[in-house]
């Protein structure tokens, strides 16, 4: 319930004009305004966190794709440096040939 009073003065009286309504309604909207907001920051706040573990993911990914190349490198220049009649020339590759490259 809303309670509304006003006193005015009309000739030589006092009125006190009160006025009561039942907002039960408004009130409910509202409450839902509210949980509904409450529930959008929150999905809001997830989806900034997921963004920035995405980020993070992407740093790593990145640094550890970097380490990669130093490492196979290394690997090509001993490579080329070995004699043509080295027995370590014939040794396989267990991982692959090709570094990591990210896609697109």
């Amino acid at each position: 319930m809303e309670f509304v009073s006003n006193v005015y003065r009309a000739g030589d009286c006092n009125v006190i004009q009160c006025n009561v309504r039942d907002i039960t309604d408004r009130k409910g909207k509202e409450e839902k305004r509210v949980v509904e907001r409450l529930r959008l920051e929150a999905q809001f706040i997830e989806a900034q966190k997921m963004e920035v573990i995405g980020k993070l993911a992407a740093g790593v990914a990145h640094d550890f794709n970097n380490i990669l190349g130093v490492i196979m490198g290394y690997g090509d220049l001993i490579t080329s440096e070995l004699g043509p009649d080295s027995p370590l020339r014939n040794v396989p590759r267990k991982s692959g040939t090709r570094r990591c490259v990210p896609p697109g």
